[in-house]
């Protein structure tokens, strides 16, 4: 018999061993797609967050720029008159929405729908030398229905703007 035939194979330590690196590498590998992932996860939350506050508060800041006059304020509802225009803006406490509606046509959603938003209008006007709107998004949040901490993000805005084309 060849005695090389006998020694053929793998010992059990040398198994062992293997096995050993093996885990770690593939352990490794795997916490660092997790943290990748995850990483991935937070910055959509904190970009969609980020997206809904800006284009909420351009939308804003242009309509109250060109109104000329404020039809009505309420600390839910502003309603603004622009040339011939109209143009509402709501907030919704029970569905935390901001809506838009202009003229008499369909009110439009302004926040994504992973986005809660609560806020307040004011008449942050000066006797009668400025017309100017406070608007305070009170709660605007990420809306995670599993609930987790790492995948939620809150934000507050205040801001003030003039109108512009008042006469």
């Amino acid at each position: 018999m060849n005695k090389y035939l006998k020694n053929s194979g793998f010992t059990l330590i040398e198994l062992i061993i293997y096995l050993a690196i093996t885990s770690i590498i593939l352990v490794s590998i795997t916490t660092i797609m997790l943290t990748i992932l995850m990483g991935q996860a937070k910055s959509f939350v904190g970009s969609e967050l980020n997206y809904n506050v800006e284009y909420m508060s351009n939308f804003l800041t242009r309509d109250i720029k060109q109104a000329n006059q404020i039809n009505s304020i309420s600390t839910t509802t502003l309603s603004l008159k622009q040339q011939s225009n109209d143009v509402i803006y709501r907030f919704d406490r029970d569905t935390l929405t901001l809506w838009r509606q202009y003229n008499a046509g369909v009110p439009v959603k302004m926040n994504t729908d992973f986005i809660n938003i609560d806020g307040s209008f004011y008449d942050n006007s000066f006797l009668n030398k400025s017309k100017n709107v406070l608007v305070y998004l009170e709660l605007i949040e990420f809306d995670d229905a599993n609930k987790m901490s790492d995948f939620t993000a809150t934000t507050s805005v205040i801001f003030s703007v003039e109108l512009r084309n008042r006469k």
